[in-house]
C-alpha cells in the first residue's frame, strides 16, 4: 500500500542537519484531518509542528527522542487503516497483505525516496530488506560511503568526492597554499574550539539619518538596508568572505546572497536576500519587508533558508554596545550591527571571520571601507564635499578663491592638455 501523502523534516535552520522529535500527537491509525498538526520537532533555535497536507490514516516511521536528518520522512498518511501487532500504540505498525493459515502476519516493508532512488539506480531487490518495518538510504549504504556532489558551475568539470556536503548553490573550489594548511596546523593546536578571529570598528552616523529622512525609504529609524547594500558590493571586491572552507579548500560563492538573521518570538531564522548585490537600496528594504512578513506569517520556506553566502545579524534595537556574532554554516564571514550611542552619535560594526579562509588584514580593511562608505550618506559629510568641489582653487598652487579675494590676487580660466577648464592664478601664470 503507497502513501497518499508523506510528513517531511523541513529545513527550519541554516545550520541544522537533524531535529529532535519532542511529541507525536496522534496513535498509528488514528485518523487525521487536513492541516492537523500531528508530530513536535525542536531545531536547533526553536520548536514547530509538521502538519498533515491530507485526511487519512496516519503510520509513523519515528520514536518521541529520536534525532532524524532535514528532508527524512517522519510518518506517512494513508486511505485505509493497517493491521497492528502487539505493540505499544505509538511503535510502528506493520502494514499486513495478507494473512496466511498460521495466523503469521506478512509484513511490507517502507522505503524512503532516496532509498527507492537507489534502489532502482543500482537494481537491488527489496526482498533482501524484508521484516524491517521503514528502511533509510543509510540502512542499504555506510553513511562513510555514501557518495556526494558539489554542484559547480557547467564550465568546471567535478568528480565525485566522499564524506563531501551537498552545496546547492554554484561555487568556484580554490585550493589553498601550503603555507596557509601550515599556519591552520599551528593554529588548530592552541584554538582546538575553532579558527574564528573578530575585528571592530566605530561608525559615525551622524548626518545619516538626515538622508534616510529625506529618501524614499520607509524604514526611516533603520540604518540596516544601506549596510546591506554597501556589504553586498564590497563582497565583490573581497571575496573570500563570500565563501567557506572545506576539505583543505576555499568554495567561493559566485553569487552575493546575504542572509539577514530575524528573531522576532518565533525563533532564529537566517533569511536570504537572493542576488542581493543587484538591487538598490530601496530594493533590499522591500527584500527585509517582505522577508519579515512571511517570518511573522510563518510562510518561510527553503528557498529563503538555503544559499546564503554571508550573513549580517542586526542588534541595533537591542540596547547592545558590542557583541561577537557566531559565523554560519557554509559561510566564512558574519557581520554585527551594535545598538546606536546616542551620545557619541556612533554604533560598533563586528566582522567575525573564518581564519581558514583569510587573515585579519584582509578582514580589516574590508570592515574599514565598508565603515567609509556608510559614513558617506551623513548629510554632514556630503555638505562638507559639495563645499569643498564647490571652492574653487588654482590648479598649481591650490590657492582659494575666496580666500585670495583682498590680497590682490585674480585668477584666470585656463584649459590643460586633457582639454579640462581650470582656473590658473597671477602668480603661477607669472612663474612665482
Amino acid at each position: 500500500m503507497k502513501p497518499i501523502a508523506s510528513i517531511i523534516v523541513p529545513q527550519e535552520s541554516v545550520n541544522d542537519e537533524s531535529v529532535v522529535v519532542l511529541e507525536m500527537n496522534y496513535n498509528n491509525n488514528d485518523f487525521v484531518e487536513k492541516d492537523a498538526e500531528v508530530i513536535e520537532i525542536e531545531t536547533s533555535k526553536t520548536t514547530m509542528s509538521l502538519q498533515t497536507s491530507t485526511t487519512g490514516y496516519i503510520i509513523y516511521n519515528c520514536s518521541v527522542g529520536d534525532e532524524v536528518e532535514i528532508g527524512r520522512c517522519v510518518a506517512n498518511i494513508y486511505n485505509e487503516k493497517y493491521i497492528e501487532q502487539k505493540s505499544d500504540s505509538k511503535e510502528s505498525i506493520k502494514p499486513a497483505t495478507e494473512v496466511k493459515p498460521e495466523s503469521t502476519v506478512v509484513v511490507t516493508t517502507l522505503f524512503s525516496i532516496n532509498a527507492e532512488k537507489y534502489i532502482e539506480e543500482n537494481k537491488l531487490s527489496k526482498e533482501t530488506f524484508a521484516g524491517k518495518d521503514f528502511v533509510t538510504l543509510e540502512d542499504i549504504i555506510d553513511p562513510h560511503e555514501i557518495e556526494y556532489t558539489i554542484e559547480k558551475p557547467a564550465t568546471i568539470s567535478q568528480p565525485k568526492t566522499k564524506k563531501t556536503k551537498i552545496i546547492t548553490e554554484a561555487v568556484t573550489e580554490e585550493k589553498i597554499p601550503k603555507q596557509k594548511k601550515k599556519e591552520i596546523q599551528y593554529l588548530s593546536s592552541v584554538q582546538s574550539a575553532g579558527l574564528n578571529s573578530v575585528v571592530n570598528t566605530f561608525v559615525n552616523c551622524s548626518g545619516i539619518f538626515e538622508f534616510i529622512k529625506e529618501s524614499e525609504l520607509q524604514l526611516k529609524k533603520s540604518l540596516l538596508p544601506i549596510i546591506v547594500y554597501e556589504t553586498s558590493r564590497l563582497l565583490r571586491k573581497y571575496p573570500k568572505l563570500n565563501s567557506f572552507f572545506q576539505d583543505d579548500s576555499i568554495f567561493v560563492y559566485n553569487d552575493v546572497n546575504v542572509g539577514i538573521a530575524m528573531d522576532m518570538d518565533k525563533g532564529l531564522k537566517v533569511l536570504k536576500i537572493k542576488d542581493t548585490d543587484k538591487l538598490s537600496i530601496k530594493g533590499i528594504e522591500d527584500e527585509v519587508l517582505v522577508l519579515s512578513n512571511k517570518y511573522l506569517e510563518e510562510k518561510i520556506d527553503t528557498t529563503d533558508l538555503t544559499g546564503i553566502s554571508f550573513t549580517i545579524t542586526d542588534l541595533s534595537d537591542s540596547d547592545i554596545s558590542f557583541f561577537t556574532p557566531l559565523i554560519n554554516m557554509d559561510n566564512s564571514g558574519i557581520l554585527g550591527v551594535s545598538s546606536i550611542d546616542k551620545q557619541l552619535n556612533r554604533f560598533t560594526l563586528s566582522l567575525t571571520f573564518d581564519h581558514r579562509v583569510t587573515e585579519g588584514k584582509y578582514a580589516a580593511v574590508f570592515l574599514k571601507e565598508l565603515k567609509s562608505r556608510i559614513e558617506s550618506y551623513s548629510n554632514e559629510i556630503r555638505k562638507t564635499e559639495l563645499e569643498q568641489k564647490s571652492e574653487r582653487e588654482c590648479f598649481k598652487c591650490h590657492r582659494r578663491v575666496s580666500k585670495s579675494m583682498n590680497e590682490n590676487i585674480h585668477f584666470l580660466k585656463v584649459i590643460d592638455q586633457n582639454s579640462n577648464e581650470k582656473i590658473l592664478c597671477n602668480y603661477c601664470l607669472e612663474g612665482f
